[in-house]
């Protein structure tokens, strides 16, 4: 897991070259929660080291990107602060998804942890990508609004 995760965060930059940050976001969510749901079915210790290895190499563009686009919303003097609520909410998140695969595990097996996860995970990539595309077209709104005809 750790290797992929490090091959996605050092392939981030070449990516985002390529693609915008909002359609490299959806990518991530997606296939994070893909391949985490794909743990779910696997059968060896090979096949879920591979799912979960994909996972991390998708999982390690979301946090960079998602405090890209804070600082990108938030006024200088506002961003260390925007940035730190947000990396607060992460582990505040944490414990969330810890007492989430607790319960799930306790009533459903380890199984469902997986593939319960990844449907949350894949399905918040929406609401992002939503949120994202409509500030992108009021940023573009506004910059035509000044524009000269």
């Amino acid at each position: 897991w750790l290797i992929l995760y490090a091959v996605g965060q050092l392939s981030l930059g070449l990516a985002r070259s390529l693609i915008s940050s909002k359609t490299l976001l959806l990518i991530a969510f997606l296939f994070s929660g893909i391949f985490t749901s794909l743990c779910s079915i696997a059968n060896t210790a090979t096949s879920l080291a591979i799912f979960w290895g994909i996972n991390g190499f998708f999982q390690a563009s979301i946090n960079p990107l998602l405090v890209l686009h804070i600082a990108e919303l938030l006024p200088a003097s506002a961003r260390a602060t925007g940035v730190g609520i947000w990396q607060t909410s992460q582990q505040v998140g944490g414990v969330c998804a810890n007492l989430f695969a607790a319960s799930t595990l306790r009533i459903e097996g380890w199984r469902a942890i997986f593939s319960r996860s990844g449907l949350l995970v894949a399905l918040a990539g929406l609401p992002v990508f939503w949120l994202l595309a409509n500030k992108q077209k009021k940023e573009e709104a506004s910059h035509y609004k000044g524009s000269p005809p």
